[in-house]
Parts: structure tokens; sequence; C-alpha cells
């Protein structure tokens, strides 16, 4: 399986990382090494499943992914209570629900799991967008 990525890392030292390695354990440990989930916006894509992950992280709020596939769309999904209040991403006024962001751990883990099968890591909570209310905020 060929994993491909692009991200932006935002912070102190913006830079862009990207290529591809059939090997997620690797594509895991490079994410790691550049603190890839205190700040930044990308995607990462597989040839299984057709599979595509965008995450969007905050240092400050965690972690947003959305997953498509196949199968469909999937959003992370820390706590519904806070779908209502919006976080703003990359200046660019795009706005996503702060109930959609997780912690950086399990963020690895979907990470992980995304690189491995292209599908949602089963150990984590997710949504649809039809699932959300109306006036929920997310990015596709």
């Amino acid at each position: 399986m060929k994993i491909r990525y692009e991200i932006e890392l935002t912070g102190a030292s913006p830079r862009t990382l990207s290529g591809g390695t059939d090997i997620a354990g690797a594509l895991c440990i490079l994410l790691q090494s550049a603190n890839v989930l205190e700040g930044c916006s990308g995607s990462i894509e597989t040839d299984t499943n057709q599979a595509k992950l965008l995450l969007e992280a905050d240092k400050d709020c965690g972690v947003y992914l959305c997953l498509t596939n196949r199968d469909g769309v999937y959003l992370s999904l820390k706590n519904a209570d806070d779908l209502a209040e919006t976080i703003e991403r990359g200046g660019e006024e795009r706005l996503v629900a702060r109930g959609l962001f997780i912690p950086p751990a399990d963020a690895m883990k979907a990470l992980r799991s995304f690189a491995e099968n292209g599908k949602p890591a089963a150990a984590l909570q997710w949504t649809t967008p039809e699932e959300l209310p109306d006036d929920t905020e997310f990015l596709i």
C-alpha cells in the first residue's frame, strides 16, 4: 500500500512535509518527530479503499480529522455538547466545531489505523456529516 502525505506545519517555523511511504509506522514516526499534531493543516492519502484523511491540528484544541473513503465520510468526535462552538482554522475564516477536535494521542491512533487500512480507527468515536446538527461547522 502506498501512503502519500502533504502537511503544512504552522507555528514558529512553518514548513511543508510532503512525500510518500509504504510503511504506516514510518509515517507515524515522521509525524511525531515533526510535532505535526501541535499545529498543522494537511492530508494523507492511501491507495487502499480510495481513502483520504484531512487533518487540522491546533495546539490548544487538539486535532480534527475528516476521513473519506468508498464507505463514506467520517469526522472525529470528542464531545457532541461542544458542536455549537467553533474554532477558526488557518486564518482563512474556515470554521470547525470544537467538539470535533480530539486529543493528540487519540489522533495518532487514528492516523496509524488509517495508514494501515484506510478506515476509521475502531477505538475512537466518529460521526458523519448527516448525524451533525444543521448549524455544525466542519471541513471536508
